[in-house]
């Protein structure tokens, strides 16, 4: 016999499927089956989806009228359950083939997508299955390719997802895109979302085949830590942030960050070692001033070396605390505190700067000598302070040149006290540090 109708969201919510977040409209059903009643024994299904409105966050869409087709065969297994052999869904970018299995009661028991393609997104295996007990749906992942990078923001964002399902993912994945300019390789993953927030995100993989580590976690505070261990730093640098004048380096990055859907402070350290400094103007013409002009010459056309760039970094909204962040190589050492306004787009930022660095600070090593003319950790015999501060786009750059002839105990008389934050960003950054675990 055969069977045929028009199935809405109240239909869907009935069986267990939850469509209001990805299903409006309505879609076509014809069923030619063979059994009594509702005691179907095999069915052919053919869904005609043109008149619903489909939206999986940022998967894939489908406006109202649109062409899109599903179809498939249905039987009964022997505990009544309900099995779609050879379903396939077919529409503009998507073509999707596997099976689906729905409990006696029409819930869903387990969904295996054996070939999942939807343009620019995926390629490969999907198997979803329920957990009642901890109200998630699980998700196994088999892809040869997965395009993540719409996504990639939302690890550290301060809104909230708008995906409301609980769900945990375990992966592998042959090339998984970060960013159109970062893709990785041989990757692991794994991810756990609340259905609010993401609660643990976690990827080993290879960079131009080298290891890289991400890992995300939410503390029983609900605060997150994030680790990140980076194979080719400039890569990453100029994918993510928009960088371009690095080359080569690793990099490390470590950090306290609020609870996700909360604001507070993003307290951490990033650490570059082994990389290249390319055409850098703002640090050419504070060389320049400081009378370094062979250095300066060397950043304006070229490249300097360095072996590690530490800064300790405090994010509060707009506000960005730099305290004892340190940058050296065999030419030249810098060590620099400031604060920056994205909102107002100011800076005021002071330092140390160290020529000949790997020469000048062995100096500073000698007992009682260096003591009494390095003042700063990772400063030299012989130094210069600056300042750089104003606007953005009319940044003044300022060299003190009495300070090069000074012992490195009085030094510090040039430069700014940065020992105390304001109170909000103290309140800041003490929220977001791990708590010791009281004592039971």
């Amino acid at each position: 016999y055969g069977v045929s109708g028009i199935i809405d969201a109240d239909v869907l919510d009935k069986m267990g499927l939850g469509s209001r977040t990805w299903f409006d409209g309505s879609a076509a059903v014809q069923i030619d089956a063979q059994g009594r009643g509702k005691d179907i024994v095999t069915a052919n299904l053919d869904i005609d989806l043109t008149n619903s409105e489909l939206s999986v966050e940022r998967i894939w869409m489908k406006a109202q009228g649109q062409t899109a087709r599903l179809t498939g065969q249905l039987s009964r297994g022997t505990d009544s359950s309900y099995i779609i052999e050879n379903a396939q869904l077919i529409g503009n970018g998507v073509d999707i083939s596997g099976r689906v299995s729905l409990e006696p009661d029409y819930k869903l028991r387990q969904i295996d997508l054996t070939d999942m393609s939807v343009s620019s997104l995926i390629e490969g295996a999907v198997k979803i299955t329920p957990d009642r007990v901890a109200g998630r749906l699980d998700v196994d992942l088999d892809a040869r390719f997965l395009d993540v990078s719409a996504w990639t923001d939302d690890l550290f964002a301060e809104r909230k997802s708008n995906l409301d399902v609980p769900f945990r993912l375990n992966g592998q994945v042959a090339t998984l895109v970060l960013d159109e300019n970062y893709p990785v390789s041989e990757s692991s993953v794994y991810f756990s979302h609340t259905g609010e927030v993401i609660e643990t995100a976690r990827l080993e993989a290879f960079s131009d085949g080298k290891p890289l580590k991400l890992e995300l976690s939410t503390r029983a505070d609900l605060k997150r830590g994030l680790a990140i261990s980076l194979p080719d730093a400039s890569k990453a640098v100029s994918a993510f942030m928009g960088l371009n004048n690095t080359t080569g380096g690793q990099l490390e990055i470590t950090a306290n960050l609020p609870a996700a859907g909360e604001l507070g402070a993003y307290v951490g350290e990033a650490h570059m070692r082994n990389f290249k400094l390319n055409e850098a103007p703002a640090l050419a013409q504070l060389l320049s001033l400081a009378s370094l002009t062979g250095l300066a010459d060397a950043l304006t056309g070229g490249s300097m070396q360095f072996d590690q760039f530490k800064l300790p970094f405090t994010i509060l909204g707009d506000d960005i605390a730099i305290r004892d962040a340190r940058l050296y190589g065999p030419a030249l050492g810098m060590t620099g505190n400031g604060d920056i306004d994205l909102g107002l787009r100011v800076l005021d930022f002071d330092g140390t700067l160290v020529p000949a660095y790997t020469a000048n600070s062995i100096l500073g090593d000698i007992p009682l000598l260096g003591d009494l003319f390095v003042r700063e950790k990772d400063g030299g015999l012989f130094a210069l302070t600056y300042t750089v501060s104003g606007p953005f786009e009319q940044t003044e750059i300022a060299i003190n040149p009495l300070s090069a002839l000074t012992p490195g105990f009085l030094r510090g008389i040039f430069k700014r006290d940065r020992s105390e934050a304001d109170d909000a960003m103290l309140d800041a950054i003490e929220d977001v540090q791990p708590k010791p675990l009281e004592a039971p």
